[in-house]
């Protein structure tokens, strides 16, 4: 079963007094695999803000190191803190 999230907030990001929308959608193989992620930044229907990202193999592998998230036991937990 593969991995698929998406976060979505609303909050007035820019300051301009609009209610501006975050989201992040985080898909993987599952949880114990590499992720992927797509981020938008939307104020007043435009997108202002775009970032696509990925951890592959050996980059998912510090996950398994406790100082490189800090305040976390193991792999779950930290890969846990870092996306969520």
């Amino acid at each position: 079963m593969g991995f698929d999230t998406l976060l979505i907030r609303v909050a007035d990001y820019t300051g301009d007094g609009v209610l501006d929308t975050e989201k992040i959608h985080i898909v993987g193989e599952s949880f114990k695999s590499p992720l992927s992620w797509i981020y938008d930044l939307r104020s007043n229907g435009q997108v202002i803000y775009h970032h696509e990202g990925s951890y592959d193999l050996k980059s998912d592998s510090f996950f398994f190191d406790p100082r490189y998230v800090g305040k976390c036991s193991d792999y779950y937990s930290c890969k846990s803190k870092f996306f969520f």
